[in-house]
């Protein structure tokens, strides 16, 4: 399983908030910035630790 990290494309934040409503094209996963409420992108995929 794969944890993955998110990043603003505006402020390059990490913290985001996801939601079914702002899943869009250009926003597949729906995470948008808590703080400029821009569009997140992917930044890395972690392996879970078991």
């Amino acid at each position: 399983m794969l944890t993955i990290k998110y990043r603003c494309s505006r402020c390059s934040g990490h913290q985001c908030r996801i939601s079914l409503f702002d899943v869009s094209y250009r926003n597949p996963h729906g995470a948008v910035c808590i703080f400029c409420k821009a569009p997140m992108i992917v930044s890395y995929l972690t392996p879970l630790a078991a």
